[in-house]
């Protein structure tokens, strides 16, 4: 019986002194940020996801997703935060716009969804049916290749929603019939020569996209040769000779992020092959389809002064020899600049008012423009797109004058000596602003709103902007003209085909006009985000 009368005694003893040590302890202070990750395309918990919340002073706090997708982070100071949240296979979710705000101890709660990644499989056959090893296959969705495995399969991982070309460049496989000769090319999904015919596949969110087969075939070939040789004459041994397609359509997928505007334009020009000159200069594409291609030819990219060349080569009934590329040093293009009234901004790093971008991939210099006002350096003979930049000024670039016509968003060819670009800036940016019906949608972040040049040429600007609180959202800095209005739930992350969007915002679009200088009201309804 004592030994009874003594357990409750020292069970009040160690229930005392928990009471005083946690009266001794100071209590967990501080705000909380806790939610729950889902996927957004099942809705199912995601277990794993690293969260980063940063605040003000960039100081990180993290934490990990448990079994149920929940997290929780103690002990905020009262501040401002952003989140992040990222996983394998998955799109990183940036929280840009997605203030938190903690005060106090009250919880805040932050759930999101993040987007799976897809796949994108398939396999490449023979004439005869039979699985191809060894070729390389390339995909729009990276600059990275896959080469087929002893089944002819290959695989794409962790794409974005978005629609994307395959096409397969096998090994060079010539054979003689019927007196014609005959080689393997590049093929592209669904076994096509040429670009323009190329299919699209879509690839949606998490979706695991299979069945693609590719067969390759044999086309009557010609050969082209020639000769890689310096300024004096004299050959150039181990440069780099480009065998150059067309530019495609203007249908390049696009992926929008709500608050940014961007330029669409035409597919890039393909690279059909490439080989290196000999010693002695010397090159060859043994396999060339009969049609109208360019050469390209670059030396010394890893210098500090790179070479090079392009050529047109027309390829018909007979083979092309004897083929003369000069490589010659970068050279300058003049620019002048009617400001329209505006006071020039102060020359700066990087910035310059118009952007050449090379078709043929030409190595280009970079130069501070700051020190050369009036001329952008670093350029090497070829066709160039002409697109002019933004100024930060109350002026837009109307046009870009070249020979005595407007190439804004054109094509041009540049050599050695040619005349000067003159950009062309007119006053008058106008603001579109309004609210969206629904803005909160089924996402809860905010609907997106679309303004499309309804005159859009081979290059134009999409702008894009999330509604906020109230469903009102605005736009600044808009160019004059005419456009099409929409509103969709959301649009993060989703790639979309240029003739796609078109043809699916026509029926559903207001119409819109841009005065110079106007403020533009719109009431408009979020329509549910078709891709």
């Amino acid at each position: 019986m004592g030994v009874m009368r003594r357990v409750p005694t020292a069970i009040s003893a160690v229930a005392v002194l928990a009471v005083l040590i946690a009266s001794a302890l100071p209590a967990q202070s501080g705000g909380v940020i806790e939610g729950r990750v889902t996927n957004s395309v099942t809705g199912e918990a995601v277990a794993g996801v690293e969260v980063r919340f940063l605040d003000r002073q960039s100081y990180v706090y993290k934490t990990v997703t448990d079994s149920t997708g929940s997290y929780r982070i103690m002990g905020l100071k009262d501040n401002d935060y952003y989140g992040g949240f990222t996983k394998d296979g998955f799109s990183e979710l940036r929280a840009e716009g997605r203030g938190n705000h903690v005060a106090g101890d009250v919880p805040v709660r932050v759930n999101v969804e993040i987007q799976p990644l897809g796949v994108l499989r398939g396999r490449v056959v023979d004439e005869d049916g039979k699985a191809a090893e060894g070729v390389r296959v390339e995909c729009s969705c990276t600059r990275d290749g896959a080469i087929t495995d002893e089944h002819g399969e290959f695989a794409f991982q962790d794409l974005r929603p978005g629609s994307y070309t395959l096409v397969a460049k096998p090994k060079v496989n010539l054979r003689v019939q019927d007196g014609v000769r005959l080689g393997t090319v590049a093929i592209y999904y669904p076994s096509v020569t040429e670009v323009e015919q190329a299919a699209w596949i879509p690839v949606r969110a998490g979706e695991n996209v299979a069945g693609i087969e590719i067969r390759l075939k044999s086309v009557p070939v010609r050969r082209v040769t020639g000769t890689v040789m310096n300024e004096a004459g004299k050959p150039v041994g181990h440069a780099t000779v480009k065998l150059i397609g067309h530019t495609g359509r203007a249908r390049h997928p696009i992926m929008f992020s709500p608050g940014f505007s961007y330029k669409i334009g035409p597919d890039p020009v393909p690279e059909l092959a490439r080989v290196e000159s000999r010693e002695d200069g010397t090159f060859e594409f043994a396999v060339v389809e009969p049609g109208d291609w360019r050469l390209s030819v670059e030396a010394g990219v890893d210098d500090d002064m790179p070479l090079g060349d392009v050529a047109s080569v027309l390829v018909s009934e007979k083979d092309v020899e004897d083929m003369r590329l000069r490589l010659v040093a970068p050279f300058a293009v003049e620019v002048n600049v009617d400001w329209g009234g505006a006071k020039p901004p102060s020359g700066g790093y990087g910035w310059t008012p118009v952007n050449l971008t090379p078709l043929e991939s030409q190595p280009r210099l970079i130069v501070d423009p700051a020190k050369n006002v009036g001329r952008i350096n670093g350029i090497l003979p070829g066709r160039y797109r002409v697109t002019p930049q933004g100024s930060g000024l109350d002026v837009y670039p109307s046009a870009v004058m070249w020979g005595g016509r407007d190439v804004k968003g054109q094509v041009v060819e540049l050599t050695p000596g040619v005349a000067p670009l003159q950009v062309i800036y007119k006053p008058g940016l106008g603001k579109v602003r309004g609210t969206i019906e629904n803005c909160q949608g089924d996402h809860g972040d905010g609907a997106m709103v679309m303004l499309v040049p309804r005159d859009a040429g081979e290059v134009t600007t999409i702008l894009t902007a999330r509604c906020g609180a109230g469903g009102v959202f605005e736009m600044e800095r808009v160019v004059p003209g005419d456009y099409y209005a929409v509103a969709f739930d959301h649009g993060d992350g989703q790639g979309v085909q240029w003739d796609s969007l078109l043809t699916t915002i026509l029926p559903i679009a207001s119409n819109v006009r841009v005065e110079a200088g106007s403020t533009v009201s719109l009431d408009l309804r979020a329509n549910r985000w078709p891709w």
